[in-house]
């Protein structure tokens, strides 16, 4: 887009075509245009190949342990084949919806802390996570006397399992992560959701 606005503002100086520098300029920009154009082109094209359910949100078959962020199990491949395709398609994101749990007997608001073993780097803090040195000690025991909610949970979820591509390599400027909400059965809960956008 930039390229372009460039290609309108230097072809707005009069007579620019007599110009042999401007001339250039507009030629070598709009060469550029043309080429990221193609390249869109046959990255979309590559997009409408695929099989439906690889455009459509996707269950990761990670699954986490009840009311924890512990992996209990995951299928390497299915990880190996998306990093692959995010890896071959940098221009696609995906965005990683972390669930969780939760039934009527359990509180929605929180979680013991000490079901979350795992500390993942987030912008939701987990009461056992190595805090910033930057905090004061009133913040500080603030963050560790309160309770763990769902929602740092499925924050939680959705990182470890973006740990987990990154060290497959994949770009972090093609991952976003989000908490989600209560899908029905406590085993889908317990899974990350992949949506493309």
């Amino acid at each position: 887009m930039e390229k372009q606005t460039e290609v309108n503002r230097l072809k707005k100086v009069p007579n620019w075509e007599s110009k042999p520098t401007i001339k250039t300029e507009v030629e070598k920009l709009e060469k550029e245009i043309e080429t990221e154009k193609k390249k869109l082109k046959e990255q979309e094209d590559k997009l409408a190949a695929l099989p439906e359910e690889c455009i459509q949100p996707v269950t990761l078959e990670i699954t986490f342990e009840r009311m924890n962020n512990t992996i209990s199990g995951k299928d390497d491949n299915q990880l190996k084949k998306i990093a692959q395709f995010l890896k071959d398609n940098p221009s696609v994101k995906i965005q990683l919806i972390g669930n969780t749990a939760m039934t009527k007997g359990a509180s929605q608001n929180a979680i013991p802390s000490e079901k979350v073993i795992e500390t993942i780097e987030t912008s939701h803090t987990m009461p056992d996570d190595s805090l910033p040195k930057s905090l004061s000690a009133d913040e500080i025991k603030e963050i560790r006397n309160r309770k763990t909610t769902t929602k740092d949970l499925m924050m939680i979820r959705a990182e470890r399992v973006k740990q987990l591509f990154l060290t497959l390599k994949v770009p972090s400027d093609q991952i976003q992560t989000k908490a989600g909400k209560n899908l029905g059965a406590p085993s889908d809960n317990q899974k990350v959701i992949l949506e493309f956008f």
